[in-house]
């Protein structure tokens, strides 16, 4: 795999002799030097539930809510004069027919869908007409999709409108990810390698260690991969069916040992943290994770656990663009599709309670 990481990012990744022996991630503070931009948030008013959010997903005037610990998943809303209005709940925690323990939200706005994938047991899906919100909750519209009866399938997200999905695959070092189609049991693996570690570390342990988010480029057969646990960023197409124009935003793998199982990993405290992802038509976007306490010493004015101030973002080539450095700390970071916009949940410093803000993001001259 050829490395197209700039300067600032460039690591090497090198082999040893156990699990995640891997050095740290050069500094990167000098690549964004002239390409930072500050941005004032602003509190948006919303019902309640917005509140209660873990994360969103955004299309036009159309938001989905995660829902924390509710009897339904998420929550749908639309923008009104600036404002987010409740419409209905969607998709009822459970194990019933159109249930799920756990979902991902996927807008596809090529087919004006919005897809629900099961997180818990990657073998189902449903594909709902994303036009018309209050609608949503008529499940006997969904149409449903019959997902691979395999474990080892993570961050699914579909190809295309009609059946098509693409996975991480967990027990294969020399394919990190493979595609399939519903109703077929079988996956087509993908020639992308996970990084490179000790031939005596199983593989199911190195996919877990470097688990992550797949996103899918808008209206393209582009995707980028962020591992959770590590700056591991990886940018490629899929063509006739192969992976193609592989390239690494970031090159530093998971550091890790072994539990006494032999199988578990158990990441350093030393390595830093992934990065939340998000793509757009234009942009991809890197929102730091946050999730030990080492990671402050490396993000700007060492926020709280959880949260940063700020988002790398890189266009589908692998150029760097811009940071966007907010006036606080945010967490679950989103952007609207025409990359005018972020929205996120954050804490009233003044009263420490949960509110959602937007900030406006000037065009890039």
């Amino acid at each position: 795999m050829k490395n197209f990481l700039y300067p600032g990012m460039l690591v090497v990744t090198v082999l040893f002799s156990r699990c995640g022996n891997i050095p740290e991630s050069a500094g990167t503070d000098s690549l964004w030097d002239d390409r930072t931009v500050e941005v004032a948030t602003s509190t948006v008013p919303c019902d309640d539930e917005a509140l209660l959010t873990g994360g969103m997903e955004i299309s036009g005037d159309r938001f989905v809510m995660y829902n924390i610990s509710q009897p339904d998943l998420f929550g749908c809303f639309r923008l009104r004069n600036d404002s987010l209005v409740f419409v209905a709940p969607l998709q009822k925690r459970g194990n019933g027919p159109y249930e799920a323990l756990m979902s991902q939200a996927v807008f596809m706005p090529e087919c004006d869908g919005l897809f629900l994938i099961d997180r818990q047991t990657g073998r189902k899906a449903f594909r709902i007409d994303s036009a018309d919100p209050e609608k949503w909750s008529d499940v006997k519209s969904w149409r449903a999709f019959e997902l691979p009866n395999k474990p080892n399938l993570m961050s699914i997200v579909p190809t295309d409108c009609s059946g098509g999905f693409i996975a991480q695959l967990l027990d294969d070092r020399r394919h990190m990810f493979c595609t399939f189609r519903s109703g077929d049991s079988t996956v087509a693996p993908l020639s992308i390698p996970y990084p490179e570690v000790s031939e005596g570390c199983p593989d199911i342990s190195l996919g877990i260690a470097c688990r992550g988010t797949l996103q899918k480029r808008p209206g393209s057969q582009e995707y980028v991969f962020s591992a959770q646990n590590s700056r591991y960023v990886v940018v490629f197409s899929l063509k006739e069916g192969q992976a193609a124009d592989i390239r690494l935003l970031y090159d530093t793998p998971p550091q890790f040992t072994l539990a006494s199982d032999g199988i578990n990993p158990r990441i350093s405290g030393e390595t830093l943290s992934g990065f939340y992802v998000q793509a757009t038509r234009k942009y991809i976007y890197l929102t730091p994770r946050n999730h030990r306490d080492a990671d402050t010493k490396a993000l700007e004015r060492s926020p709280a656990f959880g949260t940063a101030y700020e988002t790398f973002v890189f266009d589908w080539e692998g150029n760097p663009v811009r940071k966007i450095l907010a006036d606080k700390p945010l967490q679950t970071v989103a952007f609207t599709d025409d990359d005018r916009f972020l929205y996120a949940k954050t804490a009233d410093p003044q009263q420490s309670d949960e509110c959602l803000v937007r900030g406006r993001i000037l065009p890039t001259e």
